[in-house]
């Protein structure tokens, strides 16, 4: 039987990721090639190959992949291998990221902007830079998934790319199986919900609490990284470090909340307006997510106040801790607050409500002790808890073995929310307890301290 066979290795001593070996045959295959010049050198070209059967409709693939490949070119590199092709097989929707050869489904060579844009993304990430262990499965997955919505930024605007990652969090509320992104069920590694969208999801999000300047650089910087990542594997928190390098933060506690930890916030917001006289006004607002299947989640909220007159007011601050309080002062009369606007924290329900409007209000009915946040933490974490009413107060901190480590509180406190500063600097790995006594009340929390 004469056939067309194409193997994916040039050269056997290219780099290449071993579970992505390819190897195609079949009878009368048609054949066009594209040539694109390398942005780093426009005298250099590489072939982009099409391979598919008689009656396909391959140029509609052909009209976008120079386009594609520039654009993400632009953003991680030139293209890393010296050829990509793409070849059509009759099996069902999708493909696969063979690399320099993907298999796309018949139905994948038409519906381009369903499947090329999401596995061209993985020769980038899958292909050029493959995951260590299954572990880290989301470094592929969750971020050819995230170019896909970069790529419909790109030809559609920056609404077009909202819709794109909207869907995808819409799909994972409607079928979380509540577990984390990182280090999946062996049984389930390729979640659709949790490895495809909610990675996605939390790579905007990324987006959105770094800005796009250290964003997109962190992703070049990522993907451009020859000594430690290109042409190499790479593991979750390997990446979290290069991500903090080039952010010039510590992002340790983004990527434990949203990556690491399973599930996502429950907002339940209030907020109250209060009259102050003279034509000022004050809007307290009340920041609480009252989730139980998983940690609290520190973010930046961001609120929009409407007014009676004039231009609405955009307010940014950092939620960092659970039933925390804002206030914020104007001299025109409020109307409305809206929490998240812009929907940038993708994955998470929430509500709000119109409640509180002056101090008194936000004192509790109840002592109350929260987990401490971050949790695990190094070297420092707060302490929150909650007083109905003026009473000595006594918070301490125990090791394993019940002896205690510091007093951190040991005096009378007004009532309301306290917050206390934990500092474990010269204590060493592992875990320690709280406990707070206040009137009757005593309960005892447990914290990990993770260098």
């Amino acid at each position: 039987i004469c056939a067309t066979i194409i193997f994916l290795n040039c050269n056997l001593l290219d780099p290449l990721a071993t579970y992505l070996v390819v190897l195609t045959g079949k009878v009368n295959y048609n054949l066009d090639i594209l040539w694109w010049h390398k942005l780093s050198n426009i005298n250099d070209s590489v072939p982009l190959r099409f391979y598919y059967s008689p009656g396909e409709n391959i140029l509609p693939a052909e009209n976008i992949i120079i386009d594609m490949t520039n654009f993400y070119s632009q953003l991680f590199g030139d293209m890393p291998f010296e050829k990509n092709g793409f070849c059509s097989v009759s099996t069902y929707p999708g493909g696969m990221e063979n690399q320099t050869l993907t298999t796309m489904s018949t139905a994948g060579m038409d519906s381009i902007f369903s499947y090329y844009p999401h596995e061209y993304a993985h020769q980038w990430f899958g292909d050029m830079i493959t995951c260590g262990t299954w572990a880290d499965i989301w470094l592929n997955e969750s971020f050819a998934t995230y170019v896909e919505s970069l790529y419909n930024e790109h030809t559609g605007g920056y609404a077009a790319y909202k819709n794109h990652l909207t869907r995808y969090a819409n799909y994972y509320l409607l079928n979380n199986p509540g577990w984390a992104i990182y280090n999946p069920p062996f049984s389930d590694l390729f979640n659709t919900a949790v490895i495809y969208y909610k990675g996605a999801c939390v790579l905007h999000m990324l987006r959105y609490t770094i800005g796009d300047s250290l964003f997109f650089a962190s992703f070049k910087a990522y993907a451009t990284d020859t000594v430690n990542f290109k042409y190499k594997c790479a593991v979750t928190n390997d990446y979290i470090a290069k991500i903090n390098s080039v952010a010039g933060q510590d992002l340790n506690w983004f990527f434990q909340e949203w990556v690491k930890e399973p599930n996502h916030p429950v907002y339940q917001n209030n907020y109250g307006i209060s009259n102050l006289g003279g034509g000022n006004w004050r809007v307290n607002f009340y920041a609480y997510q009252s989730q139980i299947n998983s940690v609290f989640h520190i973010m930046p909220i961001v609120l929009k106040v409407s007014f009676t007159s004039g231009a609405d007011s955009i307010i940014r601050v950092m939620n960092d801790l659970n039933n925390q309080t804002f206030q914020f002062y104007f001299n025109r009369q409020p109307t409305a607050v809206v929490f998240d606007p812009d929907n940038d924290i993708l994955l998470k329900t929430a509500t709000l409500s119109i409640g509180i409007t002056n101090n008194s209000e936000l004192i509790p009915d109840k002592y109350f002790l929260y987990q401490n946040v971050p949790n695990p933490f190094n070297p420092e974490t707060k302490i929150v808890f909650d007083i109905p009413q003026k009473t000595y107060v006594k918070l301490t901190v125990y090791d394993l073995l019940g002896k205690e480590v510091m007093r951190l509180v040991n005096n009378i406190l007004d009532a309301g929310k306290q917050t206390v500063s934990f500092n474990g600097d010269n204590l060493s790995s592992g875990i320690y307890f709280y406990k707070l006594e206040a009137g009757n009340y005593k309960l005892t929390k447990k914290m990990l301290l993770l260098k």
